[in-house]
């Protein structure tokens, strides 16, 4: 059963995968608004315990709707919800929510009728759709001209990277997926790994295609630090090169960026002794010009969170989104 709609709301679509989406559902669920949230998950996910059950149960990549279902759910840090996040070391590293979906999806032969049973287990206040039903594999080529074929080696360990493609190529939408963006008041797209997690659903050719025709205000958010992997050394702007390369930036109305105001914050550190150094992804002074000549709207702000470095803060995220909600309904007025 799906999670019951409000008339009145704002209609927002998260299109994501990893671990960003489930923070950007967290930013969104403390909007000052009612809200009817859709969450749209890249399905092309193959590493560890959703790698494992894609291979030995022939089914679609759980880990991901997981994550999400849990940040949607009632009470997301309720024993239930931490239990569905709880993993095993001695199977595996399973995840027991994947485990669930994997038993459930086996037993009712319906992996759709699988999450919402998980949803309603929850509680969920939104929905969580798949971009696809079909078994996609993601394949892609470095900045150094290597060609690399999987998710979990394009994310992890092949370096930084030029540009990658769905296989097979052109997969059907899931059809709620593409309504639920034809009907959104706003989308966001990210934060998240932008090559593994954002685009396996812009490749999804009636996704794009739904962003292109929707009347929803189209908000990028950028990742917040420059970690190790597939994007690397990639400045604020080299994100809007790459999605031009795609031919993805014309779905893009909003840029959100973060930099760090020195003079609010003088002293603060991203240093983490849990995860090491991780700069900010840079955004100079010199970049902002060409940023607004390329994008409708480029939005700046301080989003750093003192507890988690990669992060952006739930409440900082909010609040810009809150900016360009409103700027949104000033627009239409």
């Amino acid at each position: 059963m799906a999670p019951a709609r409000s008339a009145g709301a704002v209609n927002v679509v998260s299109i994501g995968g990893g671990t960003g989406q489930p923070a950007l559902i967290s930013a969104l669920r403390k909007l000052d608004c009612p809200l009817n949230l859709s969450a749209i998950v890249a399905m092309a996910d193959d590493g560890r315990s959703t790698g494992i059950l894609r291979r030995e149960e022939h089914m679609l990549p759980p880990g991901d709707l997981r994550k999400c279902m849990v940040a949607l759910a009632a009470n997301p840090t309720g024993p239930l919800a931490r239990a569905l996040e709880h993993r095993f070391s001695y199977l595996d590293n399973h995840a027991m929510g994947n485990l669930l979906i994997a038993a459930l999806a086996d037993e009712t032969g319906d992996f759709m009728a699988t999450l919402s049973a998980v949803e309603e287990m929850l509680g969920c206040v939104g929905r969580t759709l798949p971009s696809t039903l079909e078994p996609v594999a993601m394949a892609g080529v470095t900045a150094a001209g290597e060609r690399v074929h999987g998710q979990a080696l394009l994310s992890y360990g092949a370096g930084r990277l030029e540009r990658v493609w769905l296989e097979p190529a052109e997969p059907a939408a899931y059809a709620p997926a593409a309504e639920a963006i034809r009907a959104a008041d706003l989308v966001v797209i990210g934060p998240g790994s932008l090559f593994t997690s954002l685009m396996p659903n812009l490749l999804v050719p009636d996704i794009a295609r739904a962003l292109a025709e929707t009347d929803a205000c189209r908000i990028f958010v950028c990742p917040k630090a420059d970690v190790p992997g597939e994007t690397e050394g990639m400045a604020a702007e080299d994100y809007i090169d790459a999605l031009d390369a795609a031919g993805f930036l014309p779905l893009v109305d909003v840029a959100l960026f973060h930099r760090r105001d020195e003079r609010a914050r003088p002293g603060f550190s991203s240093h983490d002794p849990r995860f090491g150094r991780f700069p900010d992804v840079p955004l100079p002074a010199a970049a902002e010009s060409r940023l607004a000549r390329r994008i409708p709207a480029v939005l700046i702000r301080d989003m750093a969170d003192e507890d988690a470095c990669t992060a952006h803060d739930p409440r900082l995220l909010a609040a810009a989104l809150t900016e360009v909600i409103d700027a949104c309904h000033s627009a239409r007025r």
